[in-house]
């Protein structure tokens, strides 16, 4: 006996072979995607970065505010080719490390060298390298765009005023920018680094206050919140 599919029935079909298609073509992208933010963690050379921070600390996902619009704007307009540096400075959680962790992730797409790290993470490693000092300093010194977080977290010594200095400086002649970060206060900076060290940075170097509440403070009380109301 011959059997007829019914009209419902190649609909049905037709509806599962678009949904395969469609499937497939999701999994296709996802995996570029994939391999798009692999590559960009390649390019961000010894960097503190993740894959979650290549993700969701774009420029794209940081949510402004009043205090950090303007900001914002500037860090997105700046570039690389412009050769000197700019030192964020402000309370904890204001957003300075997602700034400067999207400029890291940004100028890592256009191919250049980038590098994240962490003052103290620095300084112990050109500590932990003194038998070979000039090849551990030059990883700092050549790279394309050097971001430096959490200026002052470092154990300071006249050993890490004079590195500071020379790093910055040797980066600013060569045209290669360094951008950095601090919760320090201009007058708490002054008084960990002594009054040559802070001039001299304040030559070298743009000085912008990021103003603010702590966006960690909000996200603690949310979260606090929703406990109280279980």
């Amino acid at each position: 006996m011959y059997f007829q599919k019914s009209s419902d029935d190649t609909t049905t079909q037709d509806d599962k072979e678009r949904q395969r298609i469609n499937l497939d073509r999701y999994i296709e992208n996802e995996k570029n995607e994939l391999y798009q933010k692999t590559q960009i963690l390649l390019k961000i050379s010894n960097s503190s970065l993740s894959r979650h921070d290549v993700l969701n600390k774009t420029f794209e996902a940081f949510k402004p505010t009043k205090d950090t619009v303007e900001i914002l704007g500037k860090l997105q307009r700046w570039t690389p080719k412009i050769n000197f540096g700019i030192l964020l400075y402000g309370p904890i959680g204001s957003g300075k490390t997602h700034l400067l962790k999207a400029l890291c992730i940004k100028w890592a797409t256009r191919y250049y060298c980038t590098m994240f790290r962490a003052s103290g993470a620095i300084f112990d490693d050109l500590r932990g390298n003194m038998d070979n000092f000039e090849d551990a300093f030059s990883k700092y010194l050549l790279v394309d765009l050097l971001i430096v977080d959490d200026l002052g977290s470092e154990n300071v010594t006249e050993w890490v005023q004079e590195k500071i200095l020379m790093l910055i400086e040797k980066r600013i002649n060569r045209n290669l920018p360094v951008m950095m970060s601090t919760n320090l206060m201009l007058d708490e900076l002054q008084a960990k680094y002594g009054p040559r060290t802070y001039d001299r940075l304040k030559e070298l170097m743009i000085f912008q206050e990021v103003k603010g509440y702590s966006k960690r403070s909000y996200v603690a009380k949310r979260g606090q919140d929703a406990w109280n109301n279980l």
